[in-house]
């Protein structure tokens, strides 16, 4: 639930971490360290301090973001000027812990037919054994960036690059109304009362019997 609302008055709150627009919860990237790269909203964590590639994936949830997906070789060249001289290697958005071979990008679709990730010795997988289900590019002396499959629990130096959630984009974290069973109940019996009260008006007889439980 992104925000609380109050049913009978319609007033909604936001999490600390949003700010409220119009009928909707929003939050503020760029009051949150991201910055702008070709119109997508991005956070790059330094790999100075070790964390996993479960973890990296948390650390971007944490902030209404996921691992960002590079679509293009400027977009993956963008992403490896990100690691620095002390970073090791950087996270990619890719996994088959749902089931083993079967590589996908973090958002569920195949990556088949990709051209973008540059692959260890040119082999895609490469490195994919039973436990190797994440993704990453380390810096291979003498050779470059290469990607290849890892332990996700493992804490490495890599650097973890973020991108907003494109419902978040959109502005898309509607409020949501949880109304109880008592709620309901008070709610139907102020309708009622409003129909009685127009029945009265108009010179109707009208007779409303509130029930004990309307739903």
């Amino acid at each position: 639930m992104f925000a609380e609302c109050d049913p009978v008055s319609s007033t909604c709150s936001c999490p600390a971490d949003m700010y409220q627009d119009g009928v909707r919860c929003r939050h503020d990237f760029s009051a949150s360290g991201f910055s702008l790269y070709d119109g997508r909203w991005v956070l790059v964590r330094s790999g100075l301090i070790p964390i996993s590639w479960d973890l990296a994936l948390l650390y971007c949830n944490n902030r209404y973001a996921n691992m960002f997906i590079p679509r293009s070789s400027s977009d993956w060249s963008w992403m490896m000027s990100k690691m620095g001289i002390l970073d090791f290697g950087c996270f990619v958005p890719i996994n088959d812990k749902a089931v083993e071979g079967q590589l996908v990008w973090n958002d569920g679709t195949s990556i088949a037919g990709d051209t973008v990730v540059v692959w260890n010795q040119n082999v895609v997988g490469s490195g994919n054994f039973l436990l190797n289900n994440c993704a990453a590019v380390t810096k291979i002396p003498f050779v470059g960036a290469k990607t290849s499959m890892g332990l996700c629990f493992l804490l490495l130096n890599f650097v973890t690059v973020c991108e907003a959630m494109p419902e978040a984009l959109e502005n898309n974290y509607q409020y949501t109304v949880d109304i109880t069973k008592d709620q309901m109940r008070d709610s139907e019996r102020e309708r009622l009362c409003k129909v009685a009260e127009e029945q009265h008006r108009a010179g109707e007889a009208g007779r409303v019997i509130l029930g004990e439980d309307v739903m």
